[in-house]
């Protein structure tokens, strides 16, 4: 079907629409995200109905509005964590604004407010304090917030594995996903937990159990977390699916200053001690050069309305058996010994280079092998019998 001249094909105009409707925020159906809900009250303790509250994010200026109900109740959702501003307007009342207010991923705040009488031309300043009792829902849980996760040493740069520092859990011991981050829960089986990445699932699963040794599905960079809370414990309905602990993971955002991040971390074997078995086998140390690098960047699209937060990270492993064995494996002379502690050595590297190690000397090197075994045991008979023909009856000799 041709379209009029100047007008837009219909899947055109499609297009458009879903893109837009993409771009609204859905907020109601995003799990993770924080909540402020409160009474706002006058100096007598009445509450006061119809009262605007508007909860404003310093770094965004994006700002969401509510009024109290009959009975002086407001209640609003959809906040990623951060440091908010609260300001209450009331008739007859001088307006009360409340800075510094502090959410956590996943939680709910009470935030009581009370308006004293004046005029609209003077505001009461109110600095929030600290919360130090969850009085609003019933989890357990502990939040690991941005800076921890930042600078806490990580090895490969897990961030799952600061879920440890909750009371309660325990590494996943002899689990797939150990070296993953993996862990147990109050006696919950590490197959039993649920990673949620800004509300999606983000576990790593086949059949109810983790797919291969991933403990979740996408590992994002640590530089692109904000914060993280694992529920251990009394969760409401909207985490379901599974009895074990919860991940709630947010991502960081754009804001209205560009801000970003360089790093680069290296591991090199000229850092590191040379293995045991190595060293008694007389091995050099096996090849190991590990680089992970990345970036961040984030800033405005449109000014208090639209912002873009972009993340990579790269990451370059060469990983080498030891150097000397397969040249030992040439030498007629190798004992069973030598070759067991070679083995050995290479067993103790991740899995999947001590399967290329075994591959290697049963595969590559199996006909060299089979010659150096048929070697040692010819060697091994001509010295039996030496030593059994020197040890005969002389009697024996003569006959």
């Amino acid at each position: 079907m041709r379209s009029q001249p100047g007008s837009l094909p219909q899947f055109h105009l499609f297009a458009v629409f879903v893109l837009l409707l993409a771009a609204c925020p859905i907020l109601a159906q995003v799990t993770g995200v924080a909540t402020i809900q409160g009474v706002v009250t006058d100096n007598s303790g009445a509450v006061v109905v119809g009262a605007k509250v508007s909860v404003t994010n310093p770094a965004t200026g994006v700002a969401l509005k509510t009024a109290t109900n009959e009975d002086g109740l407001y209640r609003m959702s959809g906040f990623n964590p951060g440091r908010y501003n609260v300001e209450v307007e009331g008739s007859g009342f001088a307006p009360t604004r409340v800075t510094e207010v502090r959410l956590e991923v996943g939680q709910t705040l009470r935030l009581d407010v009370t308006l004293k009488p004046g005029s609209v031309t003077e505001t009461v300043e109110v600095t929030a304090q600290a919360t130090l009792l969850n009085s609003e829902t019933t989890d357990v849980g502990q939040v690991i917030d941005g800076k921890r996760i930042v600078e806490m040493p990580l090895n490969g740069r897990n961030y799952l594995q600061l879920a440890q520092l909750t009371a309660g859990v325990l590494p996943a011991g002899n689990s797939r996903t150990s070296d993953e981050g993996g862990f147990l829960a109050f006696g919950q089986h590490t197959y039993q937990n649920n990673v949620l990445l800004d509300g999606a699932d983000n576990s790593s699963r086949a059949s109810g159990g983790p797919l291969g040794f991933e403990a979740q599905a996408v590992k994002p960079p640590v530089d692109a977390l904000s914060e993280f809370k694992v529920l251990t414990n009394n969760t409401s309905a909207e985490f379901g699916y599974s009895t074990g602990a919860k991940v709630l993971v947010t991502t960081k955002g754009g804001t209205n200053q560009f801000h970003g991040s360089l790093y680069e971390f290296l591991r090199n074997d000229a850092f590191d001690a040379t293995n045991f078995f190595a060293n008694r086998s007389g091995a050099k140390k096996p090849v190991f050069k590990q680089n992970q690098f990345g970036g961040t960047v984030g800033g405005p699209i449109l000014k208090n309305r639209a912002f873009f937060f972009f993340s990579y990270q790269g990451t370059r492993r060469r990983i080498g058996i030891l150097p000397d064995a397969r040249e030992e494996l040439r030498d007629a002379r190798l004992r069973p010994r030598v070759r067991v502690d070679v083995l050995v050595a290479g067993l103790h590297y991740p899995r999947e280079h001590a399967t290329h190690f075994v591959h290697l000397l049963r595969v590559r090197q199996a006909s060299r092998v089979r010659a150096t075994v048929h070697r040692v045991r010819a060697e091994v008979r001509r010295d039996h019998a030496r030593r059994h023909q020197r040890h005969r009856d002389p009697r024996e000799r003569l006959a």
